[in-house]
């Protein structure tokens, strides 16, 4: 949860600063995300296919290892091209914690069980993303200005 929840969700704040160093425009940095979602959509039958024939947790470590890739990727070289190639990667990796995820649940639980846990899931992904962007600004914001 915490790849789908927070790779992403740390550049929201800091894009503008992104866009100026980069000089670019903050519409085209902005964009990787949509190139992220983009990869994770695309890969997440995939990953459906590639969990029911060699189980679900390879295929979460194999994600984990590919957001950790395309995180250093990211930190490599501040260019426009790696942080492209960084959030595809990332977007390959998230796409194993968009779609299997729900199906660990109903393997782990029965059926009248399943209702909160699944909501406590969609609960975090969801509410991670927003909250961390509040925290991050907060950072963000006492490292640009003291």
């Amino acid at each position: 949860m915490l790849n789908a929840g927070t790779s992403g969700i740390l550049l929201n704040v800091s894009y503008s600063p992104i866009a100026k160093s980069l000089n670019r425009s903050l519409t085209g940095v902005v964009l990787v995300s949509g190139y992220n979602h983009l990869a994770s959509r695309l890969f997440c039958p995939f990953v459906c296919a590639f969990s029911r024939k060699y189980g679900k947790q390879p295929v979460f470590l194999v994600s984990t290892l590919f957001d950790i890739i395309g995180t250093a990727i990211g930190e490599a070289k501040l260019d426009y091209e790696y942080l492209l190639a960084a959030r595809i990667m990332q977007g390959f990796s998230t796409s194993a914690f968009e779609s299997p995820l729900i199906a660990v649940v109903g393997n782990m639980y029965f059926v009248h069980q399943r209702g909160l846990r699944i909501a406590i899931i969609n609960f975090i992904l969801d509410s991670a993303s927003s909250f961390v962007s509040i925290i991050y600004g907060h950072v963000y914001a006492d490292t640009v200005y003291y």
